[in-house]
């Protein structure tokens, strides 16, 4: 069956929209854009209620300077999955002019993030792409949700040429592999190991589909690393993340039509948006 879940706040007068684990999106523009954006609750050490105040000082930008389809938060919108937080965020998500979709990250989970949300992972087609959201439980993708992962990568269409996953950690990153010096927002959050080489990475080798893995799990102090890309044969990793006030950053993904599309590395500060870097520029750190 498809499902939308469409989120009504009266008081707040505005709509975000979330796909079921079987829903297409249908627009009928061919060109259109998206943005990522992770960790928007910012800093950890020095936090709020409400949206990193820095990234909602650039939402009036966002709304008439870009024409997006939707926005994506990839994870930790709040600090703790409070009332008092969700409510705040839900005001500033409510400036936004298009709906926001959201993967749930560690700072998010919890039973008033489902009772809003309803669900931690689900996915949606728009045009020759597949949207897959996910929530890792401690850095792992298991249970439930490894089958519905399954289902979703067995029952691609055969004019899907592209798979948007959507996660909150860096669930490929190891302090012993390639990505090691990639500096993650609080290496106490990493479990020890996770399950991606082993049980995930091989759904996804076997593909005729190229992958992008997005995370939202860094840029939230000085001393971590404000955003990373590398691409491995089908599968290209990426994340971006805000809160360290330096270098702070958004992904822009502008489809040109439905199978071609560039990428764009937003950075942000007082004096409002501006391109930060070219994103597949960016090398491993040795």
């Amino acid at each position: 069956m498809k499902r939308t879940f469409y989120l009504y706040l009266i008081s707040f007068s505005f709509i975000i929209l979330f796909g079921c684990k079987h829903e297409e999106l249908l627009i009928e523009d061919e060109s259109y854009s998206f943005f990522v954006a992770g960790h928007t609750y910012g800093n950890p050490v020095n936090y709020q209620e409400g949206l990193y105040p820095a990234f909602v000082n650039q939402i009036p930008e966002l709304n008439t300077q870009y024409d997006f389809e939707f926005g994506v938060f990839a994870g930790d919108f709040v600090p703790s999955p409070a009332q008092n937080y969700i409510d705040a965020a839900l005001t500033d998500i409510a400036k936004f002019d298009h709906p926001i979709h959201i993967a749930a990250g560690n700072h998010d989970r919890g039973d008033l993030y489902l009772e809003y949300f309803k669900e931690y992972y689900y996915t949606f087609k728009k045009d020759r792409t597949q949207f897959i959201f996910l929530s890792p439980t401690d850095w792992n993708i298991e249970g439930d949700q490894l089958i519905f992962f399954k289902e979703v990568l067995n029952g691609l269409s055969t004019d899907v040429d592209y798979v948007f996953i959507i996660v909150h950690e860096l669930i490929w990153w190891s302090p012993e592999n390639k990505f090691g010096k990639i500096k993650i927002n609080w290496i106490g959050n990493y479990p020890g190991s996770s399950n991606y080489e082993e049980e995930v990475k091989p759904l996804l080798t076997g593909l005729n589909q190229s992958i992008y893995f997005i995370a939202g799990d860094l840029g939230a102090g000085h001393t971590v690393s404000p955003y990373m890309y590398h691409k491995e044969d089908n599968i290209t990793y990426i994340a971006t993340g805000m809160g360290g006030g330096k270098e702070d950053n958004f992904l822009i993904i502008d489809f040109l039509d439905n199978k071609n599309f560039t990428f764009s590395l937003k950075g942000f500060n007082d004096q409002g948006i501006y391109d930060l870097a070219v994103l597949e520029d960016f090398k491993l750190p040795e």
